[in-house]
């Protein structure tokens, strides 16, 4: 069961083909984080743009973070709750969007992960989302994803594969 959950959840949709436009996950490569960190959002921009896909429809996106020979993942859930809730006040029952952060060894800066993400957010939501940013008044920030309404969490304990 374990297994097949694991086929269907992680190895299916990492498959190149046009199904994955419905999936309500995306996986990114490593490179993705490394190239994003080093060279910025617009770096980036086409590894979305050039598929079709929208990172504010999916519900999880999974970015793998190698570096000095080290993994940890970090999760976007529900990129999309922020941009559709626009302004209005948030319920109980309205999803958490966040970010996640697993880093068993806690040797990759968690800050400066966040920061990085929420730039390419931010980036990625006026490149899908112009015809808002234009409706709106100037001055409105550099975007909805901040740290005061999209936070990082990390799970304590250490993490194993049993």
């Amino acid at each position: 069961m374990l297994t097949t959950s694991f086929r269907v959840c992680f190895i299916d949709r990492i498959s190149r083909d046009d199904t994955t436009l419905d999936s309500k996950f995306h996986f990114f490569t490593s490179h993705f984080f490394s190239r994003l960190s080093e060279d910025g959002p617009e770096a980036v921009a086409s590894w979305t743009r050039r598929k079709n896909i929208n990172i504010f429809e999916k519900k999880f996106v999974f970015i793998p973070i190698n570096k000095s020979m080290h993994w940890s993942l970090c999760l976007i859930v529900n990129p999309g709750a922020i941009v559709e809730g626009g302004d209005r006040e948030r319920t109980k029952d309205d999803p958490l969007s966040c970010m996640i952060f697993m880093d068993s060894l806690r040797m990759h800066n968690k800050k400066h992960v966040a920061e990085t993400i929420r730039n390419w957010l931010n980036s990625e939501w006026k490149r899908m989302y112009q015809d808002i940013l234009l409706d709106k008044s100037a001055g409105t920030g550099d975007g909805p994803f901040n740290s005061d309404n999209f936070k990082i969490f990390s799970p304590r304990g250490t993490f194993s594969v049993r």
